[in-house]
């Protein structure tokens, strides 16, 4: 589609009509009365552009968290604190859009306990499956609950295959197949993918920096070759163990070409700092802070950013929860939400509405009665290729327009129903009108979901 995604359509055939006119000899002054016409259509038209980010918002956040060293315990306890408004050991609930990470398999087999009590083992982490092996089920009934939830939204790669011998790999294709039937049997799709661990995980793939030999996932004729599974079961947005000190970025998502042939979108995450040279890694529960600082969320608001911030919500916590550094400074973050600066979304709502916005391919044409129609024809994505999004997929985009006009907003030529639209008086003969974005749910899940022994 190239860079101009608004197509502007004269309305009421006013490009023939001016055709027919001037075919036929008529006087200059008719000519000047099409002209008129066909002017005042483009005043209207021209002036429907696409804000970058949904009215009052001027950027969006997200919390990447892997699933690393997460015992279930701790797992209720974080989300309970980030996603509900419920009494917490942390205090109130924040009510923010926050998903994690999960895997299906745990077979690492370094030591270690990963809870404040040294009560659990990194063999008790959250995990779908109890081990290595798709013949017992651990969590997964819980997981399937969050997942619907929407307080899990990402694959921190087919499970945790780190192991003491890194050359001890364990991974292998059937570990796919059985996962991914698994999301096909319960209709699950899970559209990110973070890779994981140490040089054992060959299941990792799209060739970050610094250690991608060992990663083999997009290696067809390797034993580890398992990227046409994960695409078909609905990965589209992959971080591919390339850290970033870069706090955000206007864009974040950029092409990844496998080894297999296939493609997929690749993202990046702000997961270190430099200092004198050196990597100075910051995602950890105890360095939140520091990612969430107010330079840094402010220099994300002044430049309009998107930024998706890499931890580990579960790992290295007290007694009590996250350390209040920690607390403070999502709270921080939340001041910023209520406050119509940044909009906190999970990875996924942040990725789906970034690659909607770059590629809308969208219309606007006044109708003879005098109103306005905005209607979205697809999304142009270069990577997965020409669709036409669903409802959920067009949360959030928001026209500027003149205030003045009455306007809907359509899916090929279908128009949305007025409830699903939000409108914004604007200043002077500006206003806005958009999708609504995601309504809150601060439903306390660890209630509601099982919690098998």
């Amino acid at each position: 589609m190239g860079d101009r995604r608004q197509k502007i359509i004269p309305a009421g055939g006013v490009v023939l009509l001016t055709a027919v006119l001037l075919l036929a000899g008529l006087s200059a002054s008719c000519d000047h009365a099409v002209d008129d016409e066909l002017e005042d259509h483009l005043n209207v038209t021209d002036q429907v552009t696409l804000r970058k980010f949904p009215v009052p918002y001027s950027a969006m956040v997200a919390i990447s968290s892997d699933i690393d060293g997460t015992a279930p315990d701790e797992f209720r306890m974080v989300h309970r604190f980030l996603n509900t408004q419920e009494k917490t050991s942390m205090g109130e609930g924040l009510g923010l859009d926050i998903a994690n990470s999960f895997w299906f398999f745990n077979a690492n087999d370094q030591e270690g306990f990963i809870d404040a009590e040294e009560e659990a083992t990194l063999e008790d982490q959250l995990s779908y499956f109890g081990g290595d092996q798709a013949d017992e089920e651990y969590k997964a009934d819980e997981i399937i609950c969050y997942i619907r939830a929407g307080w899990i939204d990402t694959l921190h790669s087919w499970g945790d295959f780190s192991r003491a011998d890194t050359d001890d790999t364990v991974f292998v294709r059937d570990h796919a197949k059985h996962a991914a039937k698994e999301l096909d049997k319960l209709d699950l799709q899970i559209s990110v993918w973070t890779n994981h661990g140490n040089r054992a995980n060959i299941q990792n793939f799209g060739l970050g920096t610094g250690f991608a030999d060992y990663q083999q996932g997009d290696v067809p004729d390797s034993p580890a070759y398992h990227t046409d599974l994960a695409l078909d079961a609905g990965i589209q947005f992959i971080w591919n163990s390339k850290g970033s000190d870069e706090v955000g970025a206007r864009r974040l998502l950029f092409p990844v070409d496998l080894r297999d042939g296939g493609r997929v979108w690749g993202f990046d995450r702000y997961t270190h700092e430099m200092v004198d040279g050196e990597k100075k890694w910051l995602w950890s529960v105890h360095r939140l802070h520091r990612q969430l600082s107010d330079e840094n969320l402010q220099q994300i608001v002044n430049n309009n950013l998107y930024s998706i911030m890499a931890t580990h919500l579960g790992n290295g916590l007290g007694p009590q929860g996250l350390p209040r550094s920690a607390i403070d400074a999502l709270r921080r973050l939340k001041q910023y939400q209520d406050e119509g600066k940044i909009l906190v979304a999970s990875t996924s709502r942040l990725l789906q509405y970034h690659r909607t916005h770059l590629y809308l391919d969208y219309t606007a044409a006044k109708n003879e009665d005098g109103t306005v129609d905005i209607n979205i024809e697809g999304v142009d994505d270069p990577v997965f290729g020409y669709f036409l999004p669903e409802n959920e997929q067009i949360r959030g985009i928001t026209f500027e327009v003149p205030q003045y006009e009455q306007i809907r907003i359509l899916v090929d030529g279908q128009p949305l129903p007025d409830e699903l639209l939000v409108r914004h008086a604007g200043e002077g003969e500006r206003g806005y009108v958009g999708v609504s974005w995601f309504a809150p749910d601060y439903t306390d899940y660890t209630r509601r979901c099982p919690q098998p022994d």
